[in-house]
């Protein structure tokens, strides 16, 4: 009786699935590399990154600065403030510091929540519950 070995189909299955997702920009990228992007705006010297979305209200508070996504090719740098980025209204929620959550209007009715990188993981998260549980 002859074994066939386990692995062979699972390794060539990953290979074929690694070559797919890979990019090549032809023959001189011996470096290319992709980064992931974060959406972010930046107020003042504060960045703040997108964290979810609400229905809570929200009054206008400043101008924030966009930052573009830069995923792709020899240097990718994931996401960076421009020389001349784009500007776009931050608001602010009431009872909440706007050192620490804003937000950008994501449509009539909601808001793309951000919060500012300086935050714990479990403060971002307690913020964004609230948000989206408790009425304005």
């Amino acid at each position: 009786m002859t074994r066939k070995p386990v692995g062979g189909n699972l390794l060539l299955a990953a290979a074929l699935l690694l070559s797919a997702c890979s990019t090549d920009e032809g023959p001189t990228s011996e470096s290319a590399t992709a980064s992931d992007c974060t959406t972010q705006i930046r107020v003042g010297s504060a960045v703040y990154s997108s964290y979810g979305t609400t229905q809570r209200p929200a009054s206008r508070h400043a101008e924030a600065e966009r930052a573009v996504c830069e995923d792709v090719g020899r240097d990718a740098r994931g996401s960076v403030f421009p020389a001349q980025p784009e500007h776009v209204a931050a608001w602010r929620f009431p009872g909440y510091p706007p050192s620490k959550v804003l937000a950008v209007r994501y449509d009539t009715d909601s808001f793309h929540v951000f919060t500012a990188d300086s935050l714990p993981d479990a403060e971002r998260d307690r913020i964004l519950e609230d948000l989206q549980q408790r009425p304005g």
